[in-house]
């Protein structure tokens, strides 16, 4: 079977994605990973990335682990660009 995983700043996003997904493809398994500290963090710190980075690569690693055969970290484009930055030396197939 497939596996998806999703990197969520937000539990807000958990359930509406998960739809999404399902209503494509309901054989797909869904890995979900949310960690609602990451947004605040940049927000109250001038959205200094490097004190987010071992957590966001160290769940990216663990995406790949669970066997995820893609991971999504749905965040604005700026982030997004630079999650895709840092997980090019653990995956290629990561969508931010």
């Amino acid at each position: 079977m497939a596996k998806i995983a999703l990197i969520h700043t937000t539990p807000v996003t958990v359930e509406s994605l998960q739809n999404l997904i399902k209503e494509k493809d309901p054989a797909l398994e869904i890995i979900n990973i949310v960690d609602d500290s990451i947004l605040p963090e940049l927000i109250n710190n001038n959205a200094d990335l490097s004190l987010v980075e071992d957590r966001v690569r160290y769940y990216i690693k663990t995406a790949v682990e669970q066997k995820g055969q893609l991971i999504s970290c749905p965040f604005n484009d700026s982030l997004g660009l630079w999650i895709k930055s840092i997980s090019e030396s653990i995956t290629k197939y990561i969508i931010a």
